[in-house]
């Protein structure tokens, strides 16, 4: 159990450990990302939850394929060079990558002048 002290407490208040509060409504809290503080607290989400599985994705789409060493088919392949993004391909392996909890849709426009493109990612829970 993790030893909490107050800013400012004195060393002694070191010695008792200090249970941290459960989250009122959740069945299965998990920390919510990005980290973030709740008042005095980590943000919780509830695991399998809408907003869960929205994390999940988010952490998908902003990771470079082999940016994690113990799960380097995790994350989305650079396309700067390539011919743009398959977003039936990427929809497919993230519901992959989320076994089954998911239904992901993609959508994508086309390159404007300046080479941008608008892209739609839609979640929502597998029934």
């Amino acid at each position: 159990m993790p030893l909490i002290a107050e800013p400012g407490a004195s060393p002694s208040a070191l010695t008792q450990p200090v249970v941290l509060p459960s989250t009122p409504g959740l069945q299965v809290p998990g920390l919510a990302w990005p980290f973030r503080m709740s008042g005095r607290h980590l943000a919780a989400v509830e695991q399998g939850s809408i907003e869960d599985v929205e994390q999940s994705v988010h952490s998908y789409l902003a990771t470079a394929r082999g940016e994690r060493p113990l799960s380097p088919d995790f994350g989305l392949e650079d396309p700067t060079f390539g011919m743009g993004v398959n977003t039936a391909l990427v929809a497919s392996e993230i519901m992959d990558a989320e076994d089954g909890r998911a239904i992901v849709t993609i959508t994508a426009t086309a390159p404007d002048g300046a080479g941008s493109v608008a892209v739609d990612v839609h979640v929502e829970l597998a029934e």
